[in-house]
């Protein structure tokens, strides 16, 4: 999750804080797709459903997709948009701050979640701004 994070980027993690991403689990929730992985994928930090069955029990889940999300009860910090969705993993760069995360170009990084019937009023001129670090 996002918490190793803001020791050292509080500035971005506040900006973080106050937008929708930071919020984002709590939408599917309302609307009853918290446990689809096609709304999963950009809702939560490392899904990785193809390491489980979908009928898989609390204990075998135990075991699949161990760096990602699995449930709300069993990976709560994993819940919603954070820092790894849009800049990647961060393993290496915990371990040395020189060595930056794979960033990608701010607007594909958005676009990888943001497009089609996922995100139909998306417009990224419009929304950078919002979560600009």
């Amino acid at each position: 999750g996002n918490g190793v994070c803001v020791g050292c980027h509080a500035n971005a993690a506040a900006i973080w804080k106050n937008s929708r991403h930071a919020h984002a689990f709590a939408t599917l929730e309302n609307n009853g797709k918290h446990f689809d992985p096609e709304c999963l994928e950009c809702h939560v930090v490392g899904l990785k459903p193809w390491e489980a069955p979908a009928d898989a029990s609390e204990s075998v889940l135990k075991f699949a997709g161990r760096t990602g999300f699995l449930s709300s009860q069993l990976t709560p910090h994993l819940k919603n948009v954070q820092c790894e969705n849009c800049h990647g993993p961060a393993r290496v760069h915990l371990g040395n701050s020189k060595i930056h995360p794979a960033n990608k170009e701010p607007k594909s990084a958005c676009v990888s979640c943001h497009q089609g019937s996922h995100s139909p009023m998306f417009n990224f001129e419009t929304y950078w701004p919002k979560i600009k670090h």
